[in-house]
């Protein structure tokens, strides 16, 4: 399946099994992946019938989860344009030597009582330039980690993108699925700090995981908190000294208030967007065309098999993130088209 349809039908009432039948008919004429179906009115006898047949499974996305679907639907407004007129992300997102000057006080983007002075070092780690071109990318994969992605077939599709986006450096090995090609990668500090001790000591077993993404972008996020400053720059240290091909940029943490502010205009309410639906928002700045993989917060798929979260393991996102809310957005401007969510096999 190449693309993931949503209906919202007022169907008043389906205890007739002809009119189940001919509703079913109808969304697979329209080729509907996810149908909230409202007003049903099924008496307990009927509802009994249907879970009685073999056929029909746990469904993906629940009754109050569809209310809320239809209602970001129907009310949120999102445009590229709006997007492009809050972030400026071409120039804005990576901090470079033309957006940072020296002297420069930086406000910590969520630790906001804390702030930092750019010396000499700081400057010096900055690309001279945005990396981004003026021109947008025509087209990109944004790609998640969930674990719809498995058994998907869905790595050639990703690899023929422009430019492909990847988030919290994530294993490459399922290639038939998740693909190869890595244009940036975001990398959370807390991965950096659980899995190789903030770098404190061994430091070559992180360069060789780094292999995997060979010329990207390692994108980081060292004033978000306070915590996160001292490990991002061994990030970019290590990598240096490794002679690593791949660059280390930081966000600016204007930047991300800008986004977080736009969106909290949009209704989005969660104490902090997660990493992807924060490269989601810089995507739709920078590539004409988008399709999102891997980005499906449920605990099954479209035919009711179990899911685990991640791709590659069973973690649970964290309690500050709203991943349900944000897949709202998505389907919003999915329905728009200024994005394309994949779901199910690339076939």
């Amino acid at each position: 399946m190449a693309d993931i349809t949503i209906a919202s039908w007022n169907v008043a009432g389906i205890n007739s099994t002809a009119k189940r039948a001919k509703i079913v008919q109808a969304l697979r004429s329209n080729d509907v992946q996810i149908a909230c179906l409202q007003e049903t009115h099924l008496t307990d006898l009927e509802r009994g019938k249907l879970q009685r047949q073999p056929s029909v499974k746990q469904p993906a996305v629940n009754k109050h989860v569809c209310l809320d679907l239809k209602a970001y639907i129907e009310t949120a407004n999102v445009t590229k344009l709006e997007i492009l007129q809050c972030c400026n992300t071409s120039k804005e997102m990576v901090m470079s030597q033309e957006n940072t000057y020296l002297g420069q006080v930086i406000t910590y983007e969520v630790n906001r009582k804390q702030t930092v002075t750019v010396n000499e070092e700081l400057l010096d780690m900055l690309p001279k330039s945005s990396p981004f071109p003026a021109k947008l990318y025509r087209r990109c994969s944004v790609v998640g980690n969930g674990g719809i992605l498995l058994n998907s077939c869905c790595g050639s599709k990703i690899n023929q993108a422009d430019f492909v986006i990847r988030c919290n450096l994530p294993p490459l090995n399922y290639s038939r699925d998740v693909g190869t090609k890595t244009n940036i990668v975001t990398a959370n500090p807390s991965i950096i700090i659980d899995r190789y001790n903030s770098l404190n000591r061994q430091r070559r077993p992180f360069a060789d995981m780094m292999k995997a993404y060979p010329d990207a972008l390692v994108l980081m996020p060292p004033f978000s908190y306070v915590g996160n400053t001292a490990v991002s720059y061994k990030v970019a240290y290590t990598l240096q000294d490794f002679f690593s091909w791949q660059k280390t940029v930081f966000f600016q943490p204007d930047y991300l208030l800008n986004q977080a502010a736009y969106w909290k205009k949009k209704g989005f309410h969660a104490v902090r967007m997660s990493t992807g639906f924060m490269m989601v928002t810089a995507a739709l700045e920078l590539c004409d065309q988008i399709t999102l993989y891997g980005y499906w917060p449920f605990s099954s798929d479209l035919e009711g098999n179990l899911l685990t979260y991640h791709y590659y393991d069973q973690r649970m996102p964290a309690a500050i993130h709203a991943m349900n809310q944000e897949f709202f957005f998505y389907t919003q401007m999915h329905s728009q088209g200024a994005l394309r969510i994949q779901v199910g096999k690339c076939i």
